[in-house]
């Protein structure tokens, strides 16, 4: 375990032990408190190396608590990262920086080896030495690891694309403000240690209101009512339409990075103009930081725009071509965030066969994303042979399946999903396979074989290194396995633990607290195979998502949004879109709660589906109803009544008409009584 301390200051139970867990199983030494005054003790009592500070705590928010170490003499060099949530006032993050020297500012939600990655950069020896400003090492350039030549300071837009300037400035970590001009257009993209993170337009049709009128977000009316709020109070577009509720905050932040990325992907196109770049040490105060990948920009831009680029390409990738991953991509699988497409035809390319059979296998133009890999360093053009290498390094897990298809990669994600929701729902006994009175010996072998099973280095090592939500579930996993192999092997700890387990111990220990809280941990459960469904849904993974779905609802049998989802989940991965099951599942979850606007969306598509736009109609302006805000249910009406005009039914309305569960609740819904 490291020598360094570090003292981990955060109110939320949940994010307190998951943070401390993983840092402790990285080989970190933590202590920890749940609010600023016990924070503040702590930190005095333990003279930490390294302080992870949640912004907004109880009893002393972390602002007041870091000034508190500033003022300390001669502790008041300790390292500190601000942890926050997102949307948060950036006159605090300068503060942090710049009037209390905090080193780092995390902004909620983070993956896990991001703060690992911060952790080391400032403990490690090379790392910073104090928050006095001496020692620090400006952002690692990456430029060493690539053969692009730097981009000048000011240039032309044709000699110098968009794709290599965003490439060279997150190589090279630049930070400060790229305008760019073609003709009566202008930009300006900010820059923060090479990713971009803002953009200034002159263009009207990209502004924030018009983009997100375009994308069916909000309505003229409610951009019009936002707009009168902000003429009123003085507010920012974005606070108003938090504060008027047309959006939440997190809604928000998506939309604005979406807004971000569109901007910079439109400049794809500009063949000629010029630009220009400027280092700063500050940004203008109303300046948000939104940090977007510039390996995603590249790849979605160089395939959007290819006709920019297509002579590029056609002297670079052709039909004979093959494809060679690079000895050090400066881009990591996450930052590339391929979709199943990208990836299925980046796996065939690995696999050594031409770009020519590529495209006669898929039937599909691939030159413009392998130009875009190319690029970026991220592979290389073979003229001849077939000996390829694996863009993700082997490890030294032996028998473990690697990354070479898509379909590979989802088996063991099907099995890994399969053994993690077994493992989150037994105890710590049940996870080792030991029982409470086995060896010391027997639990560090039984141990052993886990970490093989599931470690990083492991047989599921694969998931750690896909991107999103499978690798958070690893990470979890391995942070339980962890933390059962802790308390077992302790004789105190394990007879403690054993003692409140159903069937060990006296009935006694089954009290009412402690179903309690069996009770609300398989809520949790269930919420979080619930989220995880939705991350399924979202990548389109169909099969996996009802998975989740269906282990929610097992988890907790009355909540209808778990079965309103399942039975969609359902509906979609059935090829032949037998909707019979689906329709039980969101029939169920209308019984749960007959004003749930999703189930009635998701009845609405599959009867639309069916050909009966009348019934499809009814149940999208339910859903509608019980949600004025359901912007799915109102785009499938307008879509409806651009197809054709639609006459009432009325054989549909005549009673007994409707048989079933289907027409008692919509007999139930539109009087407001009860099916």
């Amino acid at each position: 375990m490291s020598d360094n301390k570090i003292l981990l200051v955060e109110d939320d139970d949940h994010l307190r032990k998951l943070f401390g867990d993983f840092l402790i199983a990285k080989g970190f030494n933590v202590v920890t408190a749940a609010n600023g005054v016990e924070g503040c003790e702590t930190w005095m009592q333990e003279k930490p190396d390294l302080v992870l500070l949640d912004a907004f705590l109880p009893k002393m928010d972390g602002f007041t608590l870091l000034q508190h170490i500033r003022q300390h003499p001669g502790v008041s060099d300790t390292s500190v990262i601000i942890i926050t949530a997102v949307y948060k006032d950036r006159d605090h993050e300068k503060e942090a920086r710049e009037n209390l020297r905090a080193l780092d500012y995390l902004v909620k939600p983070f993956p896990l080896h991001l703060l690992e990655e911060k952790v080391r950069g400032i403990l490690s020896p090379d790392g910073p030495k104090n928050a006095s400003g001496q020692d620090v090492p400006e952002e690692l350039s990456r430029f060493s690891t690539s053969s692009v030549e730097s981009v000048p300071m000011k240039g032309s837009l044709s000699n110098y694309a968009v794709w290599r300037i965003l490439h060279t400035f997150y190589l090279e970590g630049r930070t400060g403000i790229l305008s760019l001009r073609w003709e009566k257009l202008s930009k300006k993209v900010f820059f923060l240690n090479g990713y971009p993170v803002w953009v200034d337009s002159s263009l009207r049709s990209e502004t924030l209101g018009q983009f997100l009128i375009a994308n069916s977000t909000i309505t003229q009316q409610q951009l019009d009512e936002s707009i009168a709020h902000v003429k009123k109070t003085g507010r920012k577009l974005g606070e108003s339409l938090i504060e008027t509720g047309v959006l939440s905050p997190h809604e928000l932040y998506e939309s604005l990075k979406s807004h971000i990325q569109q901007k910079i992907l439109n400049c794809f196109g500009w063949v000629e103009g010029e630009y220009e770049f400027e280092y700063l040490t500050e940004f203008p105060a109303d300046v948000m930081v939104l940090k977007l990948e510039p390996a995603r920009l590249i790849l979605s831009g160089i395939q959007i725009y290819q006709h920019a680029v297509s002579c590029d390409i056609e002297d670079a990738i052709r039909e004979e071509t093959r494809i060679i991953a690079s000895d050090q991509p400066p881009y990591s699988a996450a930052q590339l965030c391929l979709d199943s497409a990208e990836k299925r035809v980046l796996d065939l390319a690995l696999s050594g066969i031409t770009v020519g059979e590529i495209q006669n296998t898929l039937k599909t133009n691939v030159s413009p994303l392998m130009h875009a890999l190319k690029c970026m360093d991220v592979i290389r053009l073979h003229s001849g042979g077939r000996g390829v290498q694996s863009l993700i390094p082997p490890g030294p897990g032996a028998g473990r399946p690697e990354w070479t298809s898509e379909g590979n990669l989802s088996a063991v994600l099907d099995e890994f999903i399969m053994e993690y929701m077994k493992i989150k729902e037994q105890n710590f006994f049940e996870i080792l396979g030991v029982s409470r009175t086995d060896s010391r010996e027997k639990v560090l072998d039984a141990y052993k074989k886990l970490v093989r099973r599931f470690g990083p280095d492991g047989y599921f090592g694969l998931v750690f290194r896909a991107p999103g939500e499978p690798r958070e579930r690893a990470q979890e996993l391995y942070l339980k396995i962890h933390e059962a192999y802790k308390t077992v092997i302790d004789p105190v700890k394990r007879d403690e633990y054993a003692l409140g387990l159903p069937g060990h111990g006296s009935d006694r220990a089954r009290t009412p607290a402690v179903k309690k809280t069996e009770n609300r941990q398989k809520r949790m459960s269930a919420e979080e195979s619930y989220r995880q469904g939705l991350s399924y849904m979202k990548a389109g993974d169909w099969i996996m998502a009802a998975k989740a779905f269906a282990y929610a609802a097992g988890q907790n049998a009355d909540e209808a949004a778990y079965y309103a989802y399942m039975g969609w989940a359902k509906y979609m991965a059935d090829q032949d879109r037998n909707s019979s099951r689906a329709i039980e599942d969101i029939e169920m979850a209308l019984l749960l709660q007959p004003d749930l606007d999703t189930a009635c969306f998701f009845l609405g598509c599959i009867l639309r589906d069916r050909k009966n736009p009348e019934k499809a109609q009814t149940y999208f302006r339910q859903a509608l109803r019980f949600n004025p805000h359901n912007r799915d249910a109102a785009k499938e009406l307008r879509k409806l009544k651009e197809l054709r005009k639609l006459k009432p039914c009325k054989d549909s309305e005549k009673s007994g008409r409707n048989s079933g569960i289907l027409a008692r609740l919509m007999g139930a819904v539109t009087t407001g009584g009860t099916p």
